[in-house]
């Protein structure tokens, strides 16, 4: 039976073995999930304190495009991961995907100061193209 997965954690692999070389058509998100050199497991113990911080409500969006097999979705959603926390480290309040006033836009961050906005951010990778 398999297990449903509840998106509590960004790597469904808990226990990597796999050591050595990224296979030439090995993602990502694959090679991260199944590798056990110490490197990879820094990287992914930092990956999964960033993300325990990232709202609840938006995990499963996050992490079905961290590991999706397209590398334009899985570096966008490592890209939103990465502003997100850098965000919380300079002392921004974070609203994810927030309705704004008069828009039917929904960016993927509102900074917050005091409670106020001060900030729309709509994390963008130059040169990628995307599914909108």
């Amino acid at each position: 039976m398999k297990r449903e997965d509840t998106f509590t954690t960004l790597f469904t692999n808990p226990q990597p073995t796999r050591l050595g070389f990224r296979g030439h058509a090995e993602t990502d998100f694959d090679y991260m999930n199944s590798h056990a050199d110490v490197p990879v497991v820094a990287a992914r113990t930092l990956l999964e304190g960033w993300y325990g911080r990232y709202p609840v409500a938006h995990r499963e969006d996050l992490a079905r495009r961290f590991r999706n097999k397209n590398p334009n979705q899985h570096s966008g959603a490592f890209w939103e991961l990465y502003l997100h926390e850098l965000f919380l480290r300079i002392g921004y309040g974070i609203e994810v995907h927030s309705a704004i006033a008069g828009s039917d836009a929904r960016p993927d961050f509102l900074l917050l100061r005091d409670g106020q906005p001060v900030a729309v951010v709509e994390a963008r990778l130059a040169g990628v193209e995307t599914d909108e």
